[in-house]
């Protein structure tokens, strides 16, 4: 999949695919979800809010203005996709964010080590913060009501959960969670693309790149060529913004969270 098609997979499926596992006493529940890119994003974007909103003198300003360019504009489409996945999987860490079909995602990842940030549809949420091997989740009162009612919501509520990256059923986490895994997907479209004239996005010069009616994929044309942003085609809303590349992650395992195996072999 790449850009924004749509794929009704179960990997596919963040809010729709949840599932219970295995009951345990007393109603506790393990979860079963499959994550996709739906968007991504810093869920601490305060140092792009700061750097965005702060007074610039003319100096800077005339700095901005005058970028040179990276020499994406005057490649080909497939040269410039390939010269995007390259700068982006050269990074330490980034942040991916944004809405598509109703889910929200919001997620800053570090390279080999893990991401963090949160998953919503409406009501329904949950954080999710991979650390090494470890997975871990913490959901809303309406995302523990979904799994398994108001017995689950009162043994659950507030806590994390911890599930091992290596289980089966968890695995598309990791991969969802994995920076270069991410990035390869995102920046893998189907069929062909067509490169567009450079214009504005967001305030940042970008050769466009779009994939039928699947999406367009804007690509940095000064400095390093950077994803930028992923719009929808046809009929779909929303975007995919990419940003904080390079800038640090801290990624801290809880302490306190609940071990979903632990809990399923207690149960018995």
């Amino acid at each position: 999949m790449g850009f924004f098609e749509h794929d009704d997979t179960p990997n596919n499926r963040p809010m729709r695919s949840m599932m219970i596992r295995r009951r345990l006493a007393p109603g506790a529940v393990a979860l079963v979800l499959a994550a996709t890119l739906a968007a991504c994003g810093d869920s601490d974007s305060s140092s792009d809010t700061t750097s965005a909103s702060s007074p610039t003198t003319a100096a800077q300003t005339q700095t901005e203005t005058t970028a040179a360019s990276n020499g994406v504009a005057d490649k080909s489409a497939d040269e410039v996709l390939a010269a995007s996945l390259a700068a982006a999987k050269s990074a330490s860490a980034m942040h991916v964010a944004g809405e598509s079909d109703g889910t929200t995602i919001d997620l800053s990842l570090v390279k080999g080590e893990g991401a963090s940030g949160s998953i919503a549809q409406g009501t329904n949420r949950f954080e999710l913060l991979t650390v090494g091997d470890e997975i871990y989740l913490r959901g809303s009162d309406e995302f523990y009501r979904s799994l398994g009612g108001e017995a689950v919501v009162r043994l659950l509520a507030g806590k994390w959960l911890k599930v091992s990256a290596g289980d089966r059923q968890f695995g598309s986490f990791a991969a969802f969670t994995d920076m270069d895994k991410l990035l390869t997907e995102a920046l893998r479209p189907e069929g062909t693309i067509e490169k567009g004239e450079v214009e504005t996005v967001d305030g940042t010069e970008v050769v466009p790149l779009t994939n039928g009616r699947e999406g367009t994929l804007y690509v940095a044309a000064t400095g390093d060529p950077f994803p930028v942003k992923i719009t929808p085609g046809g009929a779909r809303r929303g975007e995919i913004v990419f940003d904080g590349w390079n800038e640090p992650v801290e990624l801290t395992a809880p302490t306190d969270a609940i071990d979903i195996e632990e809990l399923s072999r207690a149960a018995g």
